[in-house]
């Protein structure tokens, strides 16, 4: 990725004479975090090794090393085994309506004591992997500063409804057996400043895949994530002389997730899957299914998808047809936003975390009037271990005290600074310390600080 222009004039302090060689030695440092994300829905851990050169708004991200690693079945088998039995009894977590909702059953499907038994044994279980991690990708154990979790999270609301978060590793017992400091708990702040803690991760779009020119930038763009609730982001352009939070925009399609899960039910068993584009082109739009999707949007169903495809004798094609010019009707609905504050949107990215979908792209393409690519077409980025690459990012805003919460994404009344450092070993706690003493982030406009 381009790095941002240098200001010499835009100290953090103007009157001190060494501030513009400090700026310079800064520019140049290279730091390096591994990424940690566990996926419980997969049952698998991401890890993305992430190089930085700079700070703050003026760093420049890297990719050094990545991998998916499955968790144990043994590790999960004894609690999913009795996660059905108690689904009954977890359906009233709390004296409020909202979290007694079928969704907070759904997302908090073991015992509270189960939850932290197996936070405990998957750390135990991770810490030798991130030893033997340390050196791979080319880079050195005594060069990584430090390990940043994050994971989906077992959700627990509290009485009055709150969203609370039981995390699926123990970081601190995770730092202990592994060494390095871990930051961890990167939602907690957001929560308690009145937010959700949710959404954390556009702003690390914004670092890794914006325009962020070093002359004048121009191209405003669009990322669509079709492997999880179908996400899209508006990443503005800018070159560096604008607000430290860039204005985000950010849309959500969960029932995207349903077209997922009934596409590859139909599937044939046993045989290699066949691309959805592929299956698109066979098809022709059904009216019945186009109806249930656009109305999806806005309320619960009562039919699920595959009912509403069989009264209407859809066949798996026209499901497909259907779906993706359903999609490509949204993402253009959200590309072509008036935004006059903002250059015009003309590239959409593409996350498939699978092999591109030509039909898709096309489609797209003729319908927005945009560029369409995916991911690793361009950038060196892999969608593969994208959320733990994500996670990294999350570390070095820590780091670099700059906060990643949102409030008009999250909810929150001011933006917090997000995690914990759990310290690990002392002398990698003190390297880390030193490195963020190291650093005094510029102070903000007036108009942000209000």
């Amino acid at each position: 990725m381009r790095r941002f222009r240098f200001f010499a004039q835009r100290d953090t302090d103007p009157g001190h004479p060494n501030d513009g060689i400090e700026r310079q030695r800064r520019l140049r440092h290279r730091r390096e975090l591994l990424g940690l994300y566990v996926d419980l829905v997969g049952r698998r851990i991401q890890a993305s090794r992430v190089a930085t050169v700079g700070s703050g708004r003026w760093s420049r991200f890297e990719p050094m090393w990545g991998t998916v690693h499955e968790i144990p079945t043994k590790l999960l088998e004894p609690i999913l085994e009795n996660a059905s039995a108690r689904r009954a009894s977890l359906g009233e977590p709390s004296r409020s309506d909202e979290a007694t909702s079928p969704k907070a059953a759904r997302d908090a499907p073991f015992e509270l004591g189960d939850a932290l038994a197996l936070s405990a044994d998957l750390s135990d279980w991770l810490a030798p992997l991130i030893g033997s991690w340390a050196s791979l990708g080319g880079g050195q154990e005594e060069d990584l500063l430090a390990v940043t979790l994050h994971d989906s999270g077992w959700l627990w609301p509290d009485f009055d409804g709150a969203p609370r978060y039981v995390n699926p590793l123990d970081a601190t017992r995770l730092a202990e057996r592994c060494g390095w400091p871990v930051i961890a708990d990167l939602r907690s702040a957001d929560i308690a400043a009145g937010g959700l803690g949710t959404p954390l991760d556009p702003l690390p779009y914004w670092f890794l895949l914006a325009d962020r020119s070093e002359r004048i930038a121009t191209s405003s763009r669009v990322v669509v994530r079709l492997d999880r609730d179908c996400e899209l982001l508006f990443l503005p352009a800018s070159d560096g002389l604008d607000a430290e939070h860039p204005l985000i925009e950010r849309g959500a399609l969960p029932i995207w997730n349903e077209v997922i899960r009934t596409l590859r039910s139909n599937q044939p068993v046993g045989g290699r899957p066949v691309p959805w584009g592929q299956l698109a082109v066979q098809g022709r739009v059904s009216e019945p299914v186009r109806a249930w999707l656009q109305q999806a949007r806005f309320a619960p169903p009562a039919e699920s998808l595959m009912e509403v495809a069989g009264r209407a004798a859809a066949s798996t094609p026209d499901l497909a047809r259907t779906a993706i010019d359903w999609l490509v009707e949204r993402i253009t609905e959200f590309t072509g936003k008036n935004r006059p504050m903002a250059p015009r949107v003309d590239h959409v990215l593409l996350i498939a975390g699978g092999p591109p979908d030509g039909y898709l792209q096309q489609a797209l393409r003729r319908a927005a009037g945009v560029e369409v690519d995916v991911l690793e077409s361009l950038t060196p980025w892999k969608a593969a271990h994208w959320d733990a690459t994500l996670t990294a990012t999350l570390g070095f805003l820590h780091i670099d005290q700059q906060p990643a919460s949102l409030p008009w994404l999250t909810q929150a009344d001011v933006p917090r600074l997000h995690g914990h450092i759990h310290p690990g070993h002392l002398a990698s706690w003190r390297r880390l310390v030193v490195e963020m003493a190291d650093f005094r982030p510029p102070p903000m406009k007036l108009r942000e600080a209000m």
